[in-house]
């Protein structure tokens, strides 16, 4: 399902269309050119921003959770490689086996 606003005029319609399931349906997100993070903001509904820094949380399912790594800063990555290590440069998340 991909949720989207459509705008005409002054209305603003929130539109919920069925995909078909491949990941790469052309008729749906992969139609549009995501060029700002503000598309990335709100999740049905939810607002995934926080305002103050490292107030937020991620929330996991613990079996997603056993495949990342975290650093000392919060930042996590996720891999199916088990001898993955996760090195901090500056602030960025690198994987290295």
């Amino acid at each position: 399902v991909w949720l989207y606003s459509l705008g005409l005029g002054s209305l603003v319609y929130r539109v919920e269309k069925v995909c078909d399931g491949s990941g790469e349906d052309p008729t749906c997100s992969r139609s549009v050119t995501g060029n700002s993070i503000m598309d990335h903001l709100n999740y049905y509904g939810v607002d995934l921003m926080c305002q103050e820094w490292r107030s937020c949380r991620i929330v996991m399912d613990p079996r997603v959770a056993e495949y990342g790594k975290t650093d000392h800063k919060g930042n996590f990555i996720l891999s199916r490689a088990p001898a993955m290590r996760v090195r901090s440069n500056e602030g960025e998340v690198k994987a290295s086996a």
